[in-house]
């Protein structure tokens, strides 16, 4: 058996982003990639999203997580 020859042997990714295009199409362009190259790819998002619209549009399994955009102050000065 060669590598790749089973499930168990395939590498698989998991890609996030979301918000804006800025982090979606990177994000998507390398899960292409990969996926050209033999991995399995998962992208992960918020639901009903751009994200989910572009990864679903290119092919990719989507998992939806719920989240939500920190607006506002910075995540640092919220955590405070």
């Amino acid at each position: 058996m060669t590598r790749g020859d089973s499930d168990a042997d395939r590498h698989h990714a998991l890609v996030a982003g979301g918000g804006s295009g800025g982090h979606v199409f990177p994000g998507v362009a390398l899960a292409a990639e990969l996926a050209r190259g033999g991995w399995s790819v998962s992208f992960v998002g918020r639901a009903a999203s751009f994200e989910e619209r572009l990864a679903s549009g290119a092919g990719l399994t989507f998992h939806a997580l719920p989240a939500a955009p920190v607006l506002g102050a910075s995540l640092g000065r919220k955590a405070r």
